[in-house]
């Protein structure tokens, strides 16, 4: 089995912030550690770091994680939107099955849906999918990304479409989203234990998203008066890059993407992590609109 625990959660800033360049403060990749400790635990239980957010009114939307894998065998990566056991959307990175020898980088594409608990969870084209990335997930930051709408769920890996679920069962009831990074011995999925210690290094996560709350969407309603105003919908731009300290662009690098909170005309009323100045010149191309969200609230966290 596997026991969470606080001490394998470890924040690392980024040790300049300016520039989002170099090391986190305490060396090695910055931005929050989530580790499997080595070895065969004497207890049977092998500790593991997760984070779930805060927030459990996250509907349609797109969300988005800045993820560094370990390449040490016997962990299960995950980035999911999570309501309940039927109403499930998940990212999983198994390390055993990583082999740089011929570049095999897969991902594993998971849809749990009332259709499959029904099912007992047979693994069919419509609700599970392994997709070999083009990149190794365990030498540099990349973005992983789930957009759902109704009818729709598609994942990307650095902005480039990996794979679409169509279909009506997507959910329907509000989530959160779960970052975790586990193992139990388990040979037929995450295998391990990992023979030494094993992190995932987290980036960001972003989240732009309609929310279930009344209150937020009395907000919006008092706030957005026109929906179909010239400007009334932000555009969300896609990183194309992959978000990595180590890639240097002008003054700063690849890690420094575009966060809304840095838009101050772009917040009001919005619920944010860390709200800071928004710049005075210069601004960004936008790749994608976000026309068919609507009303978008959203968070965004900074680690």
């Amino acid at each position: 089995g596997f026991n969470f625990t606080t001490k394998n959660v470890v924040s690392n800033p980024i040790l300049d912030a300016n520039n989002w360049t170099g090391p986190g403060i305490l060396g090695r990749d910055p931005g929050v550690g989530l580790t499997v400790t080595g070895g065969i635990p004497a207890n049977g239980f092998v500790d593991i770091g997760s984070m779930d957010s805060n927030r459990t009114d996250m509907i349609w939307g797109t969300y988005r994680a800045s993820l560094k894998l370990t390449p040490i065998v016997g962990t299960c990566a995950a980035f999911f939107w999570y309501f309940n056991d039927s109403q499930e959307i998940d990212l999983e990175f198994l390390s055993e099955q990583f082999i740089p020898d011929n570049n095999t980088y897969p991902v594993n594409l998971v849809i749990q849906n009332e259709k499959t608990v029904q099912s007992g969870y047979v693994k069919g084209p419509d609700n599970f999918q392994v997709v070999n990335l083009p990149f190794n997930p365990a030498t540099a930051y990349h973005e992983y990304r789930i957009d759902y709408v109704p009818g729709h769920i598609v994942f990307y890996g650095d902005g480039k479409v990996i794979h679409a679920f169509p279909g009506p069962t997507t959910p329907y009831e509000p989530g959160h989203l779960i970052l975790t990074h586990w193992s139990n011995g388990n040979p037929t999925w995450s295998a391990g234990p990992p023979v030494s210690k094993a992190t995932m290094s987290v980036g960001y996560v972003k989240g732009y998203f309609n929310s279930s709350s009344s209150g937020r969407r009395s907000s919006w309603a008092a706030r957005c008066k026109d929906p179909s105003a010239t400007s009334a919908i932000c555009a969300i731009p896609d990183q194309v890059a992959p978000p990595d300290p180590a890639i240097v662009i002008g003054n700063s690098t690849a890690a420094n993407g575009y966060f809304f909170s840095s838009d101050t005309n772009k917040t009001v009323n919005q619920t944010v992590y860390r709200k800071s100045s928004a710049p005075t010149t210069g601004s960004s191309p936008y790749g994608m609109s976000i026309a068919l969200l609507g009303a978008i609230t959203f968070l965004t966290v900074f680690l």
